[in-house]
Parts: C-alpha cells; structure tokens; sequence
C-alpha cells in the first residue's frame, strides 16, 4: 500500500504535493518521450532542408576629431549615425550594385547585423551568406557604403556651416565699410571679422567622425545557421515537456475511469489521505481505529464507503466488537445516499474506498466534498490491478 498524500484539517488548505505530480510526470515520460522524439525528428529533417548561412564580419574603428567621452549616452552617439546608415535603403541599394546576391534591400537587412565591441568606439558589421565569400563580400561593402554616406553626410554639414558664416561674414564687411576709420565701433567690427574668419577656417578643415576598417577576421567554415541537432534538442526537450504536462492533465480530469493521477488531484482538491492498495480485501482497521481512538471526545463513528468494482474492505477489532469498545462503523455505498444510514454528529473519519476498475468518478467527488464539509478525516483509497509497496507518509504533509 503506498501513502501519497495527507491532511486532515478541513480549514487548512492542501499543500502543493510537487512529489506527487513529478511521480504522475514520470508515470507519462514514456509517450512524452515518443512525442519529443517525434517533434524533435521533424525540426532536425525540416531545418536540415534549409539553405546553410554562413558569416563573415568586419571589425570596425570610430575615429572622431574630439576626445572620447566615458559614458553610455555618449558612446551611442558615437554610433548611432552608422547604425543609422547601415539601413538606409540608398546604402543598401549601394552595396547590392556591388555584390550580386539577388537580394532585396530588406531581404539584405535582414542578413547584416551591427554589434558593439569591445571598446567604445569599435563596432562589428556582420553579414550572413548562403557561403562564406558572398558573406564577406557583402560586409566589406557595406562597411565602405557606411563610410562613404558618412563622408558625404559630414562634408555637407560643413558646407552648410560654412555657408552660414560666409553670410555673416558679408554682412560684417559690408557694415565695416560704413564705419568711421579709428572710431571704437569700426575696431570692434574688425575683431567680429576675424573671429568669423578664424572660425570659418576651423570649420572647414575639421571634418566629422571617421569609419575606418579595424580587421577582417576569416570568414566562418562552418554554417552558423540553421543548426538542426542543437535546435531539434531543445524541441524535443520542451516538447517532452509539454506532452507531459498535457497528459498529466488529460489524465486527471478527461475520461470516466478511475486512475492514479486523477484520485490524486481530487484528493488533494479535498483534502484527503491517497492511499495505493493492491487487489484484494482491503483492511481498514489501522486507519479507522487509530482515528476513533484519537477523536473520542467528539464521537465514535467511522464510515467505510466503496465504489464501483472495488473490493471488500475489512474491519477487525482486536479484543471484541466494535460495539463492545463503544466504536460505530457504518459500510455503504457510493452510488446510495449513505449520508442517510451514517451518524454525521458522531463521524469523525471516512474511507472512500474505489477501484481503477471502477467509472464513479462523479460520485467519488461529490462524497469526498460533503465529507470536507462535515470536518471528518478523509481517506481515499484506490485499489490497483497490482500490489504496491508500503510506504508510510506523515500525516498533514505531501509524501
């Protein structure tokens, strides 16, 4: 007989009985495992069918005019109009002009990707190919289209800049010439006139952040994707999982036959002792005497209640009958309203006793959920086709 679970108080909720439901995984591993390798066999033959990428990668340097900043707001600045440049669909249109992929500029965005390194202002552009030459190929152009539409971009800004001083500066010698030779406001015009000269040049000789080429590491060998056996792995290992919970729970509340997994989620449910017996008479005397003995100040009466296809249970008294020790045990019947022939102020323990042979799990419930309302102590106890061992559980705690 094997003891599963136990509470007694009809306040106290059940505790969470985690060793009983990995014993109702375990009891599902086997067809868990055959769906894991079913789920796992299919990913492997489908990404198995698929085109092997293979990458290659450029590392890159931001060189800039000023001093390196510490800091993360900083640094992303430092990167974002390259990582901004990498998809701009002009750029893109470049690097395809010069590398015959047949891509499309989004089927090419797809295939790059940009990663900071491992200092502030290095920045990896990797691509992925169906081999690694195309790969590489692909990401040395785009790092020369990044670069270039970099240079483009900052000569621009300083043209524009320029432009804007020019302006100021013709309007500051034409208000130069106006003014008297000597006088203070003509002095003060012409240290206007140099100091826009002065930033005039500095502007245009400055130029803005520089992409240069780090190093060119050697193209993969090997495909980095797909990877069928480590991806089939991981499905077949989730899907055993799955499997095993769904089984679990098909089990315990689909169908109308009796088994182990279900007694145990309507044991626990309300809050009553899963014992595992054997086929055969079932002797509920150590159960309902020990209860009566324990409870006698509130009453002396146990109930014995069997279930369809269940065997006989069996009550021995040692040393007399049970109405000689001022002891009451009821028998009856699930399917009949025992409730009436039982003396409910007296009851102070009940054993439900079913069978897996057995198609009662309605009526199981039903008593097991008026027998939580009376407070008495519950045992459910679900007869097998096999003997089980003996295994003790502490009473209020999960087995």
């Amino acid at each position: 007989m094997t003891v599963d679970a136990a509470t007694t108080h009809r306040d106290a909720p059940p505790p969470i009985d985690l060793a009983g439901h990995f014993r109702d995984l375990a009891r599902m591993l086997l067809p868990a495992l055959l769906i894991g390798v079913l789920v796992g066999g299919g990913v492997f033959a489908y990404l198995s069918a698929q085109t092997k990428q293979y990458s290659a990668s450029v590392v890159t340097q931001v060189t800039t005019q000023g001093e390196i900043v510490a800091g993360d707001a900083f640094v992303e600045q430092l990167r974002a109009p390259f990582q901004e440049l990498a998809t701009d669909d002009g750029v893109l249109s470049q690097v395809l002009t010069q590398v015959s992929t047949g891509w499309t500029t989004s089927e090419l965005s797809s295939h790059l990707t940009l990663t900071p390194g491992t200092a502030p202002s290095l920045l990896t552009f990797t691509a992925t190919a169906d081999n690694p030459r195309t790969a590489q190929q692909v990401a040395r152009a785009m790092v020369a289209a990044v670069a270039q539409a970099n240079e483009a971009n900052a000569a621009r800004d300083v043209a524009r800049r320029v432009d804007q001083i020019d302006a100021s500066i013709a309007f500051e010698q034409a208000r130069n010439g106006r003014l008297a030779a000597g006088s203070d406001a003509r002095t003060q015009s012409d240290a206007r006139l140099a100091e826009l000269r002065a930033q005039r040049d500095q502007i245009a000789g400055a130029g803005g952040n520089q992409l240069t080429v780090l190093s060119v590491p050697e193209a993969s060998s090997s495909p980095v994707s797909p990877k069928p056996m480590s991806t089939a792995l991981v499905a077949g290992i989730v899907a055993v999982i799955v499997a095993a919970e769904l089984l679990v729970l098909a089990r315990g509340r689909l169908g109308t036959r009796n088994n182990r997994i279900w007694a145990r989620r309507v044991a626990h449910k309300y809050g009553a002792r899963l014992l595992v017996a054997g086929p055969g008479p079932f002797d509920a005397s150590k159960l309902l005497y020990g209860e009566l003995a324990h409870r006698h100040r509130r009453g002396r009466s146990a109930a014995i209640l069997t279930g369809e296809s269940a065997d006989a249970v069996d009550v021995v008294v040692p040393g007399g009958s049970a109405e000689e020790w001022g002891q009451r045990v009821e028998k009856g019947a699930l399917v009949d309203d025992w409730w009436r022939d039982v003396d409910l102020g007296d009851l102070v323990a009940a054993v439900v006793v079913i069978s897996v042979r057995g198609r009662d799990r309605t009526t199981t419930t039903d008593s097991l959920a008026q027998l939580a309302d009376l407070g008495a102590t519950r045992y459910l106890v679900l007869q097998t086709r096999r003997g089980g061992r003996t295994r003790r559980g502490t009473k209020g705690k999960t087995a």
